[in-house]
């Protein structure tokens, strides 16, 4: 191997691989900052949700003998429709409100148009949620069919502070997605482009050192040059001497 094709290589390989280091903790801490972010929003409007609910009617929620889910007496939960309607047109956040793990209301619809939802994560929200009030992050669930994610908190009795239910705010993650896909498309396209002129760089600078330094392993080993130290140092010498005619 000629010694201007093993300068080459020895300039070219660390800088590749740094260069898919980098791109690989970048893309990690993109997307951590991506779900922390997704995270708090459906938190906040899940808190909302709660505020709104809290804010009509009064006492406990209970199911009455007519089948539905009351607030007190006076606010019918699985009939009211405002709540969870105008926050998924304000914030474009699904509210799904569970008395005990039944879905009583909720703003997303099922193909035929009725409002109807069924989570994958039904057992974790039961298990967390309901059994230990816990408030639960689901960064990847499926809700009617669809890739989503979901963040749950518990409702609770006014009286006695008893879990009645949970909450659920949810979206799919289409636009979370495609995101991502375009941070990893343009991040690579740009890449590219920049190790292609490094490495194009690199290639021109190492062929006009060579030629003009005339030095080569051979040429080193016949003990012109008396030591390893040496010969580093004429290679700087070189490098120095071609940075004066580098234009710029």
């Amino acid at each position: 191997m000629k010694y201007s094709t093993k300068l080459l290589l020895a300039n070219c390989i660390p800088i590749l691989v740094f260069a898919v280091v980098s791109l690989m903790m970048g893309f990690v801490q993109f997307q951590d900052g991506l779900y922390n972010e997704k995270q708090g929003n459906l938190k906040s409007t899940a808190l909302a949700a709660m505020a709104l609910y809290s804010s009509h009617g009064y006492g406990d929620y209970g199911r009455k003998a007519d089948g539905n889910v009351w607030r007190g007496m006076n606010f019918n939960v699985s009939l009211e429709t405002s709540v969870v309607d105008d926050l998924k047109e304000q914030t474009g956040v699904d509210i799904t409100f569970f008395f005990d793990d039944t879905p009583e209301m909720t703003s997303v619809f099922d193909r035929n148009g009725a409002r109807f939802v069924e989570i994958s994560s039904i057992d974790d929200i039961y298990n967390y949620t309901l059994k230990h009030g816990t408030q639960l992050w689901c960064p990847e669930t499926v809700i009617n069919g669809v890739s989503s994610q979901a963040y749950i908190i518990p409702i609770r009795q006014s009286s006695d502070g008893s879990i009645a239910g949970a909450l659920m705010a949810s979206q799919s993650t289409e636009g979370f997605d495609r995101i991502i896909q375009n941070y990893i498309t343009n991040t690579f396209l740009i890449a590219w482009v920049v190790l292609g002129i490094s490495f194009a760089f690199i290639h021109w600078y190492v062929g006009r050192f060579s030629n003009e330094c005339k030095i080569n392993e051979n040429f080193a080993q016949r003990g012109n040059i008396k030591s390893l130290f040496h010969f580093y140092l004429l290679m700087i010498r070189g490098i120095l001497k071609n940075f004066q005619h580098i234009p710029f």
